[in-house]
C-alpha cells in the first residue's frame, strides 16, 4: 500500500487475487461470499492477504477480493499442467470422486474480473462454477 500511497496519480481500483482456498475444506456446506474464512494455513494465508489488500480503501480505493476457484482452459489454465502425469503412465485416482472440486473455465474468470472492473463491485467476489 506504501507505493500506491505516494502515487500523483492513484488507481481506482484494486482487484485483489486469492482463492476459495479461504473458505478451508468445508465438505458440502454451501458457501458465499459472505461465509466465514476456515480452518488451516492456505485459509490463513488468504485472511492476510485480503486484510493487507483492504488498507486500500484507506486511499479512496475501491477494493475487490477476487477468490479464485481451480482455472480450465482448452490450451491454459491448470489442466494441462494437471494431465501430464497422466500422459506419463503415473497419474491414478486421487480419491473417492466424491470430494469437492471448486473450478471455473478461463473465459469466465476473464469476463468476470472484466465485469467486476467494469461495475461497482466491491469486496469479496467468488469466481467459480456453482
Amino acid at each position: 500500500m506504501e507505493a500506491i500511497g505516494r502515487l500523483d496519480v492513484r488507481p481506482k481500483v484494486l482487484l485483489n487475487g486469492s482463492a476459495v482456498g479461504y473458505y478451508g475444506n468445508r465438505g458440502e456446506e454451501t458457501l458465499t461470499e459472505a461465509s466465514n474464512p476456515g480452518d488451516g494455513w492456505l485459509a490463513g494465508v488468504g485472511v492476510a492477504w485480503e486484510a493487507e489488500a483492504l488498507k486500500a480503501r484507506d486511499l479512496g480505493l475501491r477494493v475487490a477480493l477476487l477468490r479464485t476457484a481451480v482455472v480450465f482452459g482448452k490450451g491454459g489454465g491448470a489442466l494441462p499442467q494437471m494431465l501430464t502425469p497422466f500422459r506419463m503412465g503415473v497419474g491414478g485416482k486421487l480419491g473417492s470422486g466424491r470430494q469437492w472440486f471448486p473450478w471455473i473455465h478461463l473465459d469466465d474468470e476473464v469476463g468476470l474480473i472484466l465485469h467486476v472492473l467494469d461495475s461497482s463491485i466491491e469486496g469479496p467476489v467468488n469466481l467459480a462454477a456453482p
